[in-house]
């Protein structure tokens, strides 16, 4: 059985499509926890008349607490072997995506399964991630650069979060980079569905454009917890997780060349000491931005960074 997670907070213009895009699916046996996190438009109503419609779901009605909390608080009640987050502004776009991994769990009884995505802005698809390793360890999936730091393109075992206490740290910007580090650190079997079934909502509402000092506070307070995580794994596996950390660093770079640049020094030690992780790439970004930062310094290379991020936004304008 699934337990599929939905926190909701107002989404009425969402909530609906994403709900029907898992009962649509092929496979029926999961249920479907609709985390309503003190919305003030007609979410809440919303999720009260799916309920009535469907008793596969399940309503909880919470002060507004953020994402985290939403997703712990679903956590907490999930009865499903394994449970899986799907955002209320996204929705699954295949209707056999259960079907399918339930035949990789059957055959493989993972703990974790790893799939990909598109993102959409409006009713085009603006990008396509497809996993393509035959990763078997989450060592194995880290070194292929297919260990994405979100929680909505995986399956997990519920009685691995359970055991190793992985939830959401709450009230904080980028929550899923830790929890995906204590991930990593509990999981053993992966299994990888090489396709797109999951439709990731690029909305004006969504889209990082004006990034806040306590954005790049909190990332770099989660980037400090992910250091402590790796110090208390085995030596090999905390070797394999420095593949993770050159993602996680190179997304702090990015982050912060989107604040004002008066305030960039600030956090320029924070980089010198750990761009030394961006020499484990899995892509050209890592490897690019390291070189960038060791030939013309951090300062121009955020700079750059600015201009590339400043001309993708007018792209999707």
């Amino acid at each position: 059985m699934f337990s599929i997670i939905v926190p909701v907070y107002n989404v009425a213009g969402y909530l609906q499509q994403c709900v029907s895009s898992i009962e649509q699916q092929e496979y029926k046996n999961y249920e479907i926890i609709l985390v309503d996190d003190g919305s003030t438009d007609n979410s809440s109503g919303i999720c009260d008349m799916l309920k009535e419609k469907n008793s596969a779901i399940k309503v909880i009605h919470k002060k507004n607490g953020g994402l985290s909390d939403a997703r712990n608080i679903g956590t907490k009640q999930a009865v499903g072997e394994y449970v899986i987050y799907l955002d209320s502004d996204d929705y699954w776009n295949d209707n056999t995506f259960l079907k399918k991994i339930y035949s990789l769990l059957c055959k493989h009884r993972s703990d974790l399964v790893v799939f990909g995505y598109k993102k959409v802005l409006g009713n085009k698809d603006v990008l396509k991630y497809v996993p393509h390793s035959k990763s078997e360890t989450v060592e194995e999936l880290v070194v292929a650069g297919e260990f994405n730091i979100c929680a909505w393109d995986k399956v997990v075992k519920r009685e691995v979060l359970e055991k190793n206490n992985i939830y959401f740290r709450k009230d904080v910007y980028s929550e899923d980079m830790e929890w995906c580090a204590l991930l990593f650190k509990a999981v053993k079997k992966v299994s990888v569905l090489s396709e797109t079934p999951y439709s990731y909502r690029q909305r004006n509402g969504s889209i990082t454009k004006n990034i806040s000092e306590k954005n790049i506070i909190d990332i770099r307070e989660n980037f400090k917890k992910c250091l402590q995580i790796k110090r208390e794994m085995p030596k090999e596996k905390s070797s394999v997780f420095e593949y993770y950390l050159a993602k996680n660093i190179s997304m702090f770079m990015i982050a912060l060349s989107q604040l004002e640049k008066e305030k960039w020094s600030n956090y320029f030690e924070f980089v010198a000491h750990n761009i030394k992780f961006l020499k484990k790439f899995t892509r050209k970004r890592e490897l690019i931005m390291y070189i960038a930062t060791k030939t013309i310094g951090i300062t121009v290379t955020e700079k750059l960074l600015s201009c590339m991020a400043r001309k993708k936004w007018q792209i999707k304008q």
